[in-house]
C-alpha cells in the first residue's frame, strides 16, 4: 500500500503592509463550487440627537476568497477555538446553534496552531 509524500509546508514570511481589518458581522458566505467567498461587515452608527433611534449602516469591511481546503483548514481551527472558549467559560451555546460571548476576558490569550 502506498501513501502520498505529504506536501512540505513553505516557510511563513510576515508581510507588515497588509492591513488587520476589524469585523462584527458577516454578511455573506457562498461556494461557487470552486471557491469559497466571504463578505465581513462593520456596523457604523450615525450620531443622532439624544432620544432618537440610533441610526447607522453595516459597511463591508473586507472579502475574502479562499480554497476548499482553507474553508475546511479554517473551519478545523475556529472549531478548536470556540471548544477552548467553551471550556473557559466565555462562549456559551445557545438554542438554534447561536453562540453567545460572555463579558469575561480570557485570562490568556487562546492559540490554536
Amino acid at each position: 500500500m502506498s501513501t502520498k509524500p505529504e506536501k512540505p509546508l513553505l516557510p511563513y514570511k510576515d508581510n507588515p503592509a497588509v492591513q488587520e481589518v476589524f469585523a462584527d458581522s458577516m454578511e455573506l458566505l457562498t461556494f461557487n463550487g470552486q471557491y469559497a467567498h466571504l463578505t465581513l461587515t462593520v456596523n457604523r452608527l450615525e450620531e443622532t440627537a439624544q432620544g432618537d433611534e440610533p441610526k447607522g449602516t453595516r459597511t463591508t469591511a473586507a472579502r475574502v476568497v479562499m480554497s476548499p481546503n482553507l474553508l475546511t483548514t479554517l473551519y478545523n481551527k475556529m472549531s478548536q477555538l470556540v471548544g477552548a472558549m467553551e471550556q473557559q467559560g466565555l462562549v456559551t451555546r445557545g438554542d438554534k446553534g447561536q453562540n453567545k460571548l460572555e463579558a469575561e476576558q480570557p485570562s490568556s490569550p487562546l492559540d490554536v496552531q
